[in-house]
């Protein structure tokens, strides 16, 4: 059985075991696939993975999306009609 050296689009490292990243024809390690296509956290400025909260025309990780006087996390039940922001 042979085994081929897989290289990733843009640094050209081999890619790890962790996982890898497919887009455009192209096979891309974490790093880079978040450096051009991630999406960054309006207030941690980390790049997001898995769930977000999508407000307008910002960006947060779950656990970010907080009041910003008291930081507790807003909860939102997006199975309730009407559900909004707004208060």
């Amino acid at each position: 059985m042979s085994t081929v050296a897989v290289r990733v689009a843009e640094c050209r490292e081999r890619l790890s075991a962790d996982g890898f990243y497919a887009r455009d024809d192209g096979l891309y390690c974490t790093r880079d696939y978040q450096s051009q296509f991630g999406v960054k956290c309006c207030y941690c400025g980390q790049y997001i993975a898995g769930e977000v909260v999508a407000v307008l025309h910002y960006t947060y990780h779950d656990v970010c999306f907080c009041c910003s006087v008291c930081r507790p996390v807003v909860e939102l039940d997006c199975t309730e009609p009407g559900a909004d922001l707004g208060g």
